[in-house]
């Protein structure tokens, strides 16, 4: 019984990954070509621009949480150097790269600049623990601490957005944030990933 449990919840969580979000059915047509530029702009944004690079900042997030992973045999020394060599690195390439796009629209703009934030928040945070284990003085901790709770308010905020963009755009989310955003009418999420799709 437990595995039934256990694959069904597999199931669904896989399931969930392949969620999208689309265009609704019955929603109002944009009135403008503005506004269907804009509605286009999310849509590519989500669906291929972000999924591109995440893999960036997701190896990033992976080389950090090695070190308290159960089983996990990194030394300390190890972990600074690979903290140093692949965390840091790639949430400055992920900045990098989100910086460097050509968005038109300035509600594009408003998305990308949370992320900028987060992943800058995530990687001062990075910084100030290779600078606990450098100098072996815990006290950087706190302001690590202090930048991954601002990196959280930046998702936060972002998911916030665009919930709010594709609400007023006619898109519907099927697709979700981690955590989930609750959803409505206008913009349903399930547990899938970082980032919606759209469609």
């Amino acid at each position: 019984m437990k595995r039934r449990l256990v694959s069904l919840l597999l199931l669904v969580t896989v399931l969930a990954c392949f969620a999208g979000c689309g265009k609704k059915k019955n929603a109002a047509e944009p009135d403008s070509k503005e506004n269907a530029a804009v509605k286009e702009e999310i849509t590519k944004f989500v669906n291929e621009t972000l999924p591109a690079i995440q893999g960036k900042r997701d190896k990033a997030i992976e080389v950090y949480d090695s070190y308290f992973k159960e089983g996990s045999s990194l030394t300390a020394e190890k972990w600074l150097e690979t903290l140093q060599n692949d965390a840091v690195t790639g949430f400055e390439s992920y900045i990098d790269e989100l910086s460097k796009l050509e968005l038109t629209s300035a509600e594009v703009q408003e998305l990308r600049s949370y992320l900028v934030q987060m992943a800058t928040n995530e990687r001062d945070a990075v910084n100030q623990v290779i600078a606990a284990i450098r100098d072996t003085d815990a006290s950087y901790l706190s302001t690590a601490e202090d930048k991954m709770k601002s990196a959280s308010e930046n998702l936060k905020q972002y998911k916030e957005k665009l919930t709010a963009y594709c609400r007023t755009y006619g898109i519907i989310m099927n697709g979700s944030f981690d955590p989930a955003t609750d959803g409505d009418a206008e913009a349903s999420t399930e547990t899938a990933s970082e980032e919606p799709t759209t469609k």
